[in-house]
C-alpha cells in the first residue's frame, strides 16, 4: 500500500472517530442537560420545602409569642385636634390576666420623641391612656407590673392617621375607558370611593413619571360615596402615568390617595396603549399650610 492510500485511510478513520466522538458528546450533553434539569427541580423542591418549613416555624413562633403574651389586644383610636395641629390618641390594652394591683405604663416613640404615661385600669382587664400624637408612626411598649413581677411587651407600631374617618372611609379607585395614541392620552372616567360625604375640595390629578402634573379636575359627587371626573385628555410622551385623589376634612388635614398607574410605551396608532388600573391603599396625610 503506497503512502497516498495510507493517508486516505488515516483520514477516513479520523473522520469516523470524530463522528463517533461528536455523537457521544452530543448524547452526553443531552444526558447532562437532563440530569441538570432533574437536579434543578430537586433543588427547587428542597428550597420550597425549606421555605414552607421556615414559614411554618415563623408561624409557630408567632403563635407561641402570642400565647405567652400578657397583652390580649391593643387598640388605638385617634381624632383631630385642629388647635394643636396634632392627633388625640386613646390607647386601650386588654390583658389576658390581671389583678387589683396590676399597673401598666406605656412608652410611645415617634421618630425619637419618647415619653411614658401610666394607663388607667377599668376593672375589666382593660387599661387606657391618652396621647398627643403627630402623623408619624408610633411604636408602643408596655411595662406591666403585676403580682410582684415586671415584664415588657411591645403591642407593635401604629400609624395614627389610619384611624381617621376619611382614611377609614376610603374604599377603592381607578379608571376606565382609557387609550393612548399619537402622543395623546384620553381617559373616560376616573373615580374614587369614599363612604363619607364629609370632605372638602375633592380633586383628581394626573401625573407623569417624573412627577410632573399633567392635568387636574375637580371631583363630582355621584352618590353612594362615589366621586368622579370624566373626559380627561392630556398630551404626553411615553411615560408612567399616576392618578391621585385629594381632599380635605375641614379640620386642617389634607389627604391624597394614589388610585392607579400605567406605563405608556410607543407613540403610534399601532402601539396603542392598554391601561391596567389597580387600587392602592397607599396614602399621604399632611397638615394644610397655615
Amino acid at each position: 500500500m503506497d503512502w497516498k492510500k495510507k493517508l486516505a485511510l488515516i483520514q477516513t478513520l479520523t473522520l469516523l472517530l470524530c463522528t463517533v466522538l461528536l455523537a457521544v458528546t452530543v448524547q452526553q450533553g443531552r444526558e447532562i442537560k437532563y440530569l441538570l434539569s432533574i437536579l434543578d427541580g430537586r433543588i427547587e423542591n428542597v428550597y420550597n420545602q425549606g421555605s414552607r418549613i421556615d414559614c411554618g416555624q415563623s408561624g409557630i413562633m408567632s403563635e407561641l409569642q402570642r400565647a405567652n403574651s400578657q397583652i390580649q389586644s391593643c387598640a388605638l383610636d385617634t381624632e383631630v385636634n385642629t388647635a394643636a395641629r396634632s392627633l388625640n390618641g386613646t390607647v386601650t390594652l386588654t390583658m389576658r390576666e390581671w389583678g387589683e394591683n396590676t399597673q401598666v405604663y406605656l412608652t410611645a416613640d415617634q421618630k425619637g420623641d419618647v415619653w411614658t404615661i401610666p394607663l388607667t385600669g377599668t376593672g375589666t382587664g382593660s387599661f387606657t391612656g391618652s396621647l398627643a400624637l403627630s402623623l408619624d408612626d408610633v411604636s408602643l411598649c408596655a411595662e406591666i407590673h403585676s403580682g410582684g413581677t415586671q415584664r415588657r411587651e411591645s403591642p407593635g407600631t401604629w400609624n395614627p392617621a389610619d384611624q381617621l374617618p376619611v382614611v377609614q372611609s376610603y374604599g377603592s379607585g381607578g379608571w376606565y375607558d382609557a387609550a393612548y395614541e399619537w402622543g395623546g392620552l384620553t381617559v373616560g372616567t376616573v373615580f374614587a370611593e369614599l363612604r363619607t360625604e364629609v370632605i372638602e375640595d375633592p380633586t383628581f390629578r394626573m401625573y407623569g413619571g417624573s412627577g410632573t402634573l399633567l392635568s387636574e379636575q375637580p371631583g363630582t359627587y355621584a352618590g353612594n360615596g362615589l366621586y368622579e371626573a370624566k373626559d380627561w385628555s392630556a398630551d404626553c410622551e411615553p411615560t408612567d402615568i399616576v392618578f391621585t385623589f385629594s381632599c380635605r376634612d375641614g379640620k386642617g388635614l389634607a389627604y391624597t390617595f394614589p388610585l392607579a398607574e400605567a406605563e405608556i410605551s410607543g407613540n403610534t396608532l399601532a402601539a396603542k396603549q392598554s391601561i391596567s388600573a389597580f387600587a392602592s391603599d397607599t396614602k399621604q396625610v399632611t397638615w394644610e399650610k397655615e
